[in-house]
């Protein structure tokens, strides 16, 4: 891993157009569980199904190469409280996010770095 102090050239600088920047290097995740707890009622329900999301990751700094996570999970249906939940991927992504956790930290670390986070009191 990199230092916060050590220059690493961003060989992606100059791109102007999308298709120009490098193809993202895919990688597979699995979160298989036989059973799961209900987060509403907490009683361990059997897997229902399994589901499939894909993730934008941080990726290698010296090629520039972004990474795409794709999530194989499993989905549990509880028969008491009729919902339907997946396995708890809270620990990498946020509820809803196509961003993994490493990437919005690393956002918000630019932006408070860069001094961004005072424009908005400005406009």
């Amino acid at each position: 891993m990199f230092g916060s102090d050590e220059y690493v050239a961003d060989p992606t600088e100059g791109i102007g157009q999308v298709e120009e920047l490098p193809s993202p290097h895919r990688k597979n995740r699995t979160r298989h569980r036989k059973s799961a707890s209900c987060p509403v009622c907490r009683r361990r329900r059997p897997r229902s199904r399994t589901g499939t999301r894909t993730l934008h990751d941080l990726g290698n700094r010296e090629t520039g190469r972004p990474v795409e996570l794709e999530f194989h999970f499993s989905i549990h249906r509880c028969k008491h409280c009729q919902k339907y939940f997946g396995v708890d991927l809270s620990d990498v992504v946020a509820p809803g996010s196509l961003y993994t956790q490493r990437v919005v930290e690393l956002a918000v670390r630019v932006v408070v770095e860069d001094g961004f986070a005072g424009v908005a009191d400005v406009a």
